[in-house]
């Protein structure tokens, strides 16, 4: 009977030991489901960040297109003024 109520007792305690590791094994695991949240909400906010900055990016980049444009097109009259301010020189 002795022997029945030791195994007994140690079937308990391996019990708990197993329960208690379960318990820790599911907190190890939600920990790392939250890391894992916090991580994809800092990379979407990241990738949001980044997709600004690239419209940013491009809207400047068109901006310094349209005023090299401009400068050419500026370029291109102011000769033609020269040119004709030479013309009505020659005259």
């Amino acid at each position: 009977n002795q022997e029945l109520n030791a195994l007994a007792a140690q079937v308990q305690e391996a019990d708990r030991y197993k329960d208690r590791k379960a318990e820790l094994e599911k907190k190890q695991r939600d920990k790392l489901t939250y890391s894992l949240y916090e991580i994809e909400k800092e990379a979407d906010a990241l990738l949001e960040s980044s997709e600004g900055l690239l419209e940013s990016y491009e809207e400047a980049k068109a901006a310094v297109q349209e005023a090299q444009r401009q400068q050419s097109a500026a370029g291109e009259e102011r000769k033609a003024i020269a040119e004709e301010h030479d013309r009505l020189q020659m005259r």
